[in-house]
């Protein structure tokens, strides 16, 4: 049997809509062999499970398939990593699915890398008008190692660069660190990209894009709707995010480990100040959680209240005149182009 280049888990809660598109794309006859996948069906209702079975018999050196009680996005990485036989280890969430023609490119990319995590760029794919928006990684040059230290050179925008969707850690690495993502909530992916990412001695870039997340769902986790239905989810992810920075600063983390830290916090403390300031329908508890943020953000490092704190008061100002939040993101999206 072949080395196993890259073990891909594929958490999947009644996915039957999505998870077929999501395993065809994996199919690239040279490159199966090298691949091992996990599809980790997570207490489904549905035919997830016997979709999952159905690539397994038919690709059995390739895919395998575990049930499990129902637990969460971070209960699937949890136990598929345990079962990992890749050299390095990726997450695909089964309504998304990968370029199958760069396959062969990145696993001979992989093959030969010794980086603690390889960052590969992606698109966005809208799933209402198909519009496809490159997450390309400017600066470094693709298929070098570069520490920690010299990736610092591109914060704050290299800090995004490690995603949920860009983020290959290699297995030995990931394993060592023992870390175990939080369970039965959503959000949990920020940990997963954030608390082993700012371990890394080194880095790679992968020469092409891989991972297509699929957007525009209202039922996804980053929905408005869903923010808000599950703000508390945001407010454990935040305080585990922070427990782990007083963890590290205690310990002697490197500062361009730290600041990597630091910078992934404010990004989340603006998605969760956002909900809790502007799209909250209890303008008091929004009120009273932001400041409670604010505290304890400033008891961790008083940097990350300090650097934040013009957009806090924006937000503020925003909820003061009660902004319309349609009128919000559509601002925000301008921004962003």
């Amino acid at each position: 049997m072949c080395e196993k280049l890259l073990t891909i888990a594929v958490p999947a809660y009644n996915a039957e809509k999505y998870l077929r598109k999501c395993l065809t794309s994996f199919l690239e006859n040279d490159c199966l062999p090298y691949l091992d996948i996990i599809v980790v069906d997570d207490g489904s209702t549905d035919s997830t499970a016997r979709i999952g079975e159905e690539f397994a018999e038919r690709y059995p050196d390739t895919f395998r398939c575990l049930k499990k009680e129902n637990g969460g996005h971070g209960s699937g990485i949890n136990a598929s990593f345990p079962l990992s036989r890749g050299k390095y280890f990726k997450v695909v969430d089964a309504d998304d699915w990968v370029i199958t023609e760069n396959l062969p490119s990145l696993l001979a990319q992989l093959k030969d890398s010794k980086a603690d995590v390889l960052l590969a760029p992606f698109h966005t794919v809208d799933m209402l008008s198909g519009e496809k928006r490159a997450y390309s990684i400017e600066g470094p040059e693709p298929g070098r190692l570069y520490s920690m230290d010299e990736i610092a050179r591109w914060y704050p925008a290299a800090a995004g660069w490690f995603s949920f969707h860009s983020v290959f850690y290699r297995r030995d690495f990931y394993e060592k660190l023992h870390i175990e993502l939080s369970e039965k909530i959503f959000y949990e992916d920020t940990e997963y990209s954030v608390l082993p990412s700012a371990n890394a001695q080194t880095v790679e870039i992968a020469k092409f894009f891989f991972y297509q997340y699929m957007i525009g769902n209202a039922d996804q986790s980053v929905s408005i709707k869903s923010y808000v239905k599950r703000e508390k989810h945001l407010e454990q992810v935040m305080n585990r995010l922070l427990s782990f920075y007083k963890k590290y600063k205690s310990a002697g983390m490197p500062e361009t480990a730290l600041e990597f830290m630091r910078i992934r916090i404010m990004m989340l403390m603006g998605t969760y100040e956002k909900v809790l300031l502007i799209y909250h329908s209890d303008r008091k508890y929004g009120r009273q959680q932001a400041k409670r943020l604010r505290k304890q953000a400033a008891a961790a490092d008083l940097q990350l209240e300090e650097r934040s704190r013009k957009r806090y008061y924006l937000l503020r100002l925003f909820h003061v005149f009660h902004i319309n939040p349609v009128f919000l993101e559509k601002l925000y999206a301008k921004i962003k182009k």
